[in-house]
């Protein structure tokens, strides 16, 4: 794009072309809206010959359902996933052991495994064939300025922007949460994650599974019956130093420590990173607004992070579909409002049961272990089972 001092005008600039960013852009471009899509590398075709993503998304059937909504759940099929039938999740596998299942909630799945860029792939492609929507690729957003009833953004190849309402959707370092007072809480656990691509030599089958160490979590997530993703928390020194090693090395060392189910595997990829967790005390500042990565990060123990992203873009489709119904502005503070309360309640109460979660099961101490366990026990029981996976699946 030739470098221009002109300035283009849109309802809605969008800073962050992944995952919620694509679809927050078809979601508001559904109901007319035009959209501008700042976004600073495209992503590269699938080939089905490539190497598995060491980043992968659990997928819940409500998130599902809005990528179907926005016309994209068929390009993922095309690609490649893996819907998930059962989940089982165990301390102790005598007693504190619980497995869910597609099949308690009339249901073929419990969601899907898939790859992130996947995702952003297929709603890439529809995004580009939507007339309402518009990509600034590669470009990135240089400054930011607003002004009564418009954002303006200036890219870094001198072209300017502007829209009513600016979208910031671009990740854990967002530059438009930390171009505004937003305000923000959180920090880093003391636990670091290692995450593993590896050849399964014996088949899992559909099924996912969590096990829960003093030390930190350790779980597995299919892709093929062939194919899996592995991660593992620990201590920030212990995840270090099996960074270090070679990928045969922690092949050896995976099956040293890793639950017998797991069998002989080979590693091919790994990546470690921090653990930490964020959340903006609002999601709106004047004619600005935040969702997914750019408003909160969870702990990834659950696998809710991509999905609460979804349901950021799925509460500003209703709240602005339901301005436009009733003839009313959806660019007010009233109206932005209405978003911020819905997801940054939802996500608050999303984020304190994870924590609580996460700290009842990463220790040692004996009248935790015992309660934890029981819990898991109660957890089997027809109808605790079947609302735990209506609540983790996102269909209450």
């Amino acid at each position: 794009m030739e470098d221009t001092l002109t300035q283009e005008n849109y309802d809605i600039l969008i800073c962050g072309g992944g995952m919620i960013g694509l679809a927050a852009a078809l979601g508001l471009a559904k109901i007319g809206l035009k959209i501008a899509i700042i976004e600073a590398r495209k992503p590269l075709p699938f080939s089905s010959e490539q190497d598995y993503d060491l980043r992968v998304s659990a997928l819940s059937p409500k998130t599902i359902d809005i990528i179907t909504e926005l016309g994209a759940w068929e390009p993922v099929e095309r690609m490649r996933l893996c819907h998930i039938q059962e989940m089982r999740v165990w301390e102790n596998p005598t007693y504190g052991d619980v497995t869910f299942t597609a099949l308690s909630v009339g249901r073929s799945d419990l969601g899907a495994i898939v790859e992130n860029r996947v995702v952003q792939l297929a709603l890439w492609e529809i995004a580009t064939a939507n007339e309402n929507i518009e990509f600034f690729c590669p470009n990135e957003c240089a400054d930011f300025v607003l002004e009564p009833g418009q954002a303006i953004v200036h890219l870094n190849n001198g072209e300017s922007l502007s829209g009513r309402l600016l979208i910031g959707t671009d990740g854990m370092q967002s530059a438009v949460r930390n171009a505004f007072p937003f305000g923000s809480s959180g920090g880093q656990y003391k636990q670091s994650c290692l995450v593993a691509s590896a050849k399964i030599l014996s088949p899992q089958g559909k099924v996912a599974w969590q096990r829960f160490t003093p030390q930190g979590p350790q779980a597995f997530l299919p892709l093929t019956d062939k194919q899996g993703s592995l991660i593992w928390y620990n201590s920030v020194e212990k995840i270090k130093a099996l960074s270090k090693l070679s990928n045969d090395q922690l092949s050896e060392k995976l099956s040293e420590e890793f639950p017998l189910e797991l069998g002989p595997i080979e590693i091919e990829a790994k990546a470690s990173f921090p653990i930490s967790r964020h959340h903006v005390r609002s999601y709106v500042h004047e004619n600005v607004l935040l969702a997914g990565d750019a408003a909160h990060t969870i702990n990834p123990l659950a696998g809710q992070g991509v999905n609460l992203g979804f349901q950021d873009v799925s509460a500003l489709m209703e709240t602005f579909r339901e301005e436009t119904r009733r003839n009313r502005d959806w660019s007010t503070p009233k109206a932005l409002k209405k978003y911020d309360f819905r997801r940054r309640t939802a996500n608050s109460v999303m984020m304190g049961a994870i924590d609580a979660f996460y700290f009842g099961f990463s220790n040692d101490h004996v009248p935790l272990k015992i309660l934890r366990n029981t819990a898991l026990l109660c957890a089997r029981l027809p109808l605790i089972n079947k609302q735990i996976i209506r609540y983790g699946s996102g269909l209450t």
